[in-house]
């Protein structure tokens, strides 16, 4: 009887209600310890904090213990992202956005899981480092002059309409450490064209793709450049999604070529196999590739048979074959003809003083 009696009793407890402390979230604001509010365990609304900010009259630092420590931005006002309280740099476990942000020149972020539920602009060559997640739910993360880091493990759910715009002309790059295989999730304003690089784990690159063409006619109008930041082993494969906007005319996905372009502009072709994605994509993948630099994809019409794009190999051997004759021929006439004139001179310079 006893034994029911404390079995009935756990049952009764166990229904009642507890209210947990940790829905109450602590925000700071201005490096003061700020308002207690309960936002129903996590929503943070810009609007809420705007009269406390307004008051202040200075930029504002905020962060939160929130249940899940998520800072959500909503409304319409821009808010300059916080970067540090009390000297110390924040570290975000979780940033929602949903509203417009701007960021401290030279700044940098570091946050756990980011999600992106507004088009974000990440300028002033700030740094955002992300070490568990990058979640688009909807909305480009826009990359001017400033960079993302993916640290070894991060993951990211990029689409064909949300994805990291590596702004083009620019420096912007998107750094990523492998496990052994890494999925960039980039694009340029022509479209979605993400990187999935196959190599050894732990070894870094900086990616960011570009919407200017190598070669206008014949390469697509997007280029990846691939920067090996870590690491010396070969990379095993590097494949190149792309939207069939950006192919040139004439384009036969089963006989084009990657066209590779080294750091001292040299320029070589790598055989590649190319096929549909899906129903908008392309998807071309190339093996064993040991150096990294430029790459995009090249028509085979226009690739000679040793493998060098043919209108760059062609116009550098008439360059040299020109220089060969200029050498040969023209530096020799001259020097011949000076000879003649100062034979010349001599022999008026005799006649005039006889």
């Amino acid at each position: 009887m006893k034994t029911k009696s404390i079995l009935l009793a756990i049952i009764l407890i166990s229904l009642i209600p507890i209210t947990l402390q940790s829905q109450v979230c602590n925000f700071y604001v201005n490096k003061e310890y700020g308002p207690t509010l309960n936002n129903n365990g996590h929503i943070w609304n810009i609007s809420a904090f705007n009269s406390i900010i307004n008051l202040l009259n200075s930029k504002s630092y905020i962060t939160s213990d929130c249940i899940d420590k998520t800072i959500y931005t909503l409304g319409s006002n821009p808010l300059v992202l916080p970067k540090e309280i009390n000297g110390q740099m924040i570290h975000y476990y979780g940033l929602d956005v949903g509203s417009p942000l701007s960021f401290y020149n030279g700044a940098e972020y570091s946050v756990d899981k980011l999600t992106v539920n507004y088009q974000m602009n990440i300028t002033s060559q700030a740094k955002f480092n992300v070490h568990n997640s990058i979640d688009f739910v909807s909305g480009l993360i826009n990359l001017h002059n400033a960079s993302i880091t993916l640290t070894k493990g991060a993951t990211s759910n990029s689409f064909e309409d949300s994805y990291i715009n590596t702004i083009s002309p620019g420096t912007g790059f998107v750094y990523v450490t492998t496990n052994s295989r890494v999925s960039v999730p980039i694009g340029t304003d022509l479209g979605y064209s993400p990187v999935i690089i196959d190599t050894d784990p732990g070894e870094t690159f900086g990616v960011r793709s570009d919407n200017e063409p190598i070669y206008p006619d014949s390469t697509l109008k997007v280029s990846w450049q691939i920067n090996r930041i870590i690491g010396a082993a070969n990379i095993a494969s590097l494949k190149f999604i792309y939207p069939k906007a950006v192919v040139p005319s004439n384009f036969d996905p089963s006989t084009c070529k990657i066209l590779f372009r080294d750091n001292n502009n040299q320029e070589k072709t790598i055989d590649a196999h190319t096929e549909l994605y899906n129903s908008n994509l392309y998807i071309t993948t190339a093996s064993n590739i040991i150096e990294l630099g430029t790459f995009t994809i090249v028509k085979q019409d226009m690739v000679s048979p040793d493998g060098i794009y043919s209108l760059f190999s062609d116009i550098n051997t008439a360059l040299d074959n020109i220089n060969n004759i200029i050498m040969i021929f023209f530096v020799p006439a001259i020097f011949i003809i000076v000879i003649l004139i100062l034979i010349k001179i001599n022999k008026i310079s005799k006649r005039n003083k006889s």
